[in-house]
């Protein structure tokens, strides 16, 4: 089986139901072979993966956070912040959509794993 590169839902083509598509996939495939007692290199490899996207989504949220203006303003209600967001990029907003949803989809795979491979260790490569 070929595992997904660090990088797959970055790479062409940038559509959010296809990324779900090749995740699902992958996902299946990894269940068949953590269910066979076949740990390496699916599940550190997984773990890895999980990791990086999850920094992935982080590190987008701060910079669209970080180039977030926010201004005090006066209303009629009294003082309130009004913020401005620039404006988005479709293949940014499909990124963030593609790691929103693999993210808690991977760690639940790699937590499945790790539960499996307590049961019957074996030296993960």
């Amino acid at each position: 089986m070929e595992l997904l590169k660090l990088t797959w839902w970055m790479d062409d083509p940038i559509d959010y139901e296809y990324k779900q598509y090749i995740l699902l996939d992958y996902l299946q495939k990894i269940e068949r072979y953590f269910y066979d007692r076949e740990f390496s290199p699916y599940l550190l490899y997984t773990e890895k993966l999980y990791e990086e996207m999850a920094i992935s989504l982080e590190y987008i949220e701060a910079f669209e956070e970080s180039i977030t203006r926010s201004e005090l303003v006066f209303t009629e209600s009294g003082l309130g912040w009004k913020e401005e967001k620039p404006p988005t990029i479709n293949e940014i907003e499909e990124m963030k959509l593609t790691l929103k949803f693999s993210v808690p989809k991977l760690k639940e795979k790699v937590k499945l794993g790790k539960e499996l491979w307590k049961e019957n260790p074996t030296i993960l490569w």
